[in-house]
């Protein structure tokens, strides 16, 4: 009455794997988001360098950047 054949059983879920995956798959994409915006905000700030020390060469480097400061 309240027992089961062994063909009604539920097949093996992959689903805890899908979640495995999918977490993976979320983190490396929130990590290349976060990769990828702190090299625009350095490049930002290097071509900024850049254009600061051709417009005042009498400066020396720790003065432009304590100028930036």
């Amino acid at each position: 009455m309240g027992r089961r054949r062994r063909g009604d059983e539920a097949p093996v879920s992959f689903f805890s794997f899908q979640d495995v995956m999918m977490c993976t798959i979320g983190v490396t994409i929130v990590i290349t988001m976060v990769l990828v915006l702190q090299l625009g905000a350095a490049a930002a700030k290097v071509s900024s360098t850049a254009s600061a020390a051709s417009a005042s060469p009498d400066r020396t480097p720790l003065e432009q950047e304590a100028a930036e400061l």
